[in-house]
């Protein structure tokens, strides 16, 4: 980390033996090796977070294309099958319209009847339903 060889680590004890005397030297160098462990562990934390956080991001990114794919293949397949029944219907229609034309007018025809004679009246008051007229009522008047 700091490229500091065997040498210059000897030199370094050296030197804070002189300046912390040999009472407060081994607790100096307990008080640095926690100091540095807890700086490891919070660059070991922040290493972890951002390596977790750029593979998050990065499941979010195929995902959203895999999902912007999948609509489009949708979109694209349901519009192809619609082109296509669109297709297949102006093809019957340029079919039938070629086979057979119609005319612009439907032709009407009158119904024939077994018998060209003209009912007789017996027939005509034999289907004919007979009303009889209404009967007459007494208007009731209400009592107060």
């Amino acid at each position: 980390m700091f490229d500091i060889g065997f040498l210059e680590l000897v030199l370094l004890g050296i030197v804070a033996l002189l300046v912390l005397g040999p009472e407060r030297l081994p607790h100096a160098a307990r008080m640095t090796g926690a100091f540095l462990g807890k700086i490891n562990r919070m660059v070991q934390s922040v290493r972890v977070e951002m390596e977790r956080e750029v593979n998050l991001y990065e499941m979010q990114e195929r995902i959203k294309k895999q999902v912007e794919e999948g609509m489009i293949g949708d979109i694209k397949k349901e519009l192809t099958e619609t082109g296509k029944a669109f297709k297949d219907g102006i093809q019957s229609v340029q079919q039938e319209a070629s086979t057979s034309p119609s005319p612009s007018t439907p032709q009407i025809t009158p119904p024939t009847t077994a018998s060209s004679e003209k009912p007789s009246p017996e027939k005509l008051s034999a289907e004919k339903p007979s009303h009889e007229p209404p009967q007459q009522t007494e208007a009731v008047k209400p009592q107060l």
